[in-house]
């Protein structure tokens, strides 16, 4: 890494990430994880092309 400071989508992108992968992508269960609705975790999803 360069050093520089993380964006805040890319913080999230990691974060929505690694809950997924701990929910082995059962994207019901992690929306519960991240406590937003599967809706917006499936436009997330595609936001970020995870």
């Amino acid at each position: 890494a360069n050093g520089s400071p993380l964006s805040l989508e890319e913080i999230e992108k990691r974060h929505i990430k690694a809950v997924l992968e701990q929910c082995d992508w059962n994207r019901t269960q992690a929306a519960k994880v991240l406590d937003i609705s599967r809706r917006t975790l499936l436009n997330k999803i595609n936001k970020y092309d995870l």
